[in-house]
C-alpha cells in the first residue's frame, strides 16, 4: 500500500515546526555551552542577517525594490509574519506608532515558547 502524501499545508506546517525546533535547540546548546549572554548576543547577529535575507528575498517575489515608508514597512511584515510564523503559531500585531517607528505586540511566539518548555523537547 503506497505511503500518503503530504499537503501543501501540512508540509509548510512540518517545515516551520522543524525549522523551530532547530533554532530553539541551536540556542540552548550555545547557551549551555557558552552561557545565555553569548547565546542571546550570537542569535541575534544569525537573526538579524537571517531577517535581512529573507526580507529581501519576499520582497524581490512580491516586485517590491525598496521600502517607501513606515506604513508599508508595516505591510511588509505583515506578509513576512503571515509567512513565517502564520496564526495560530504566532500572534502579532503591529501598529505604526510615528513616522518611523512600529511597535510589534506578540501575544504568542513560538521561538519564545520553545525557550521556556526547554527547546521543544
Amino acid at each position: 500500500m503506497p505511503l500518503r502524501r503530504l499537503t501543501a499545508a501540512q508540509r509548510e506546517h512540518l517545515l516551520r515546526e522543524m525549522w523551530m525546533d532547530h533554532d530553539g535547540r541551536w540556542f540552548l546548546k550555545v547557551a549551555e555551552r557558552y552561557g545565555f549572554e553569548e547565546a542571546n548576543a550570537l542569535n541575534a547577529v544569525a537573526g538579524r542577517s537571517v531577517a535581512r535575507t529573507g526580507m529581501r528575498k519576499l520582497m524581490a517575489l512580491l516586485g517590491e525594490e525598496r521600502v517607501r515608508d513606515v506604513r508599508h514597512l508595516r505591510d511588509l511584515m505583515e506578509i513576512a509574519y503571515d509567512l513565517y510564523y502564520p496564526p495560530p503559531l504566532c500572534d502579532v500585531s503591529f501598529e505604526c506608532i510615528g513616522e518611523n517607528a512600529i511597535r510589534a505586540t506578540y501575544r504568542k511566539c513560538p521561538v519564545m515558547d520553545r525557550v521556556r518548555n526547554g527547546g521543544g523537547l
